[in-house]
């Protein structure tokens, strides 16, 4: 997880994950809120589920479009 100020749209998380049932890095960018239940989900060790349109770079994804995300 990345956040200069968690208050702002710009935070970033990076997750593996499987597309295409190859693991890849998945990069998403996050609002404050979703900053916030994600870090407290990694701290109660829960599951991050997302549902995205991605976008391929040279090492891993981008998320382009998010659809869902949901803390398990």
């Amino acid at each position: 997880m990345k956040s200069k100020n968690v208050d702002s749209d710009q935070n970033t998380i990076t997750v593996v994950g499987k597309i295409k049932n190859v693991e890849s890095r998945i990069m998403v960018i996050l609002n404050s809120k979703q900053i916030k239940q994600a870090t407290e989900s990694f701290r109660d060790n829960k599951i991050i589920k997302i549902n995205a349109i991605f976008e391929k770079e040279k090492t891993q994804y981008r998320v382009k479009e998010l659809r869902e995300l949901s803390f398990l």
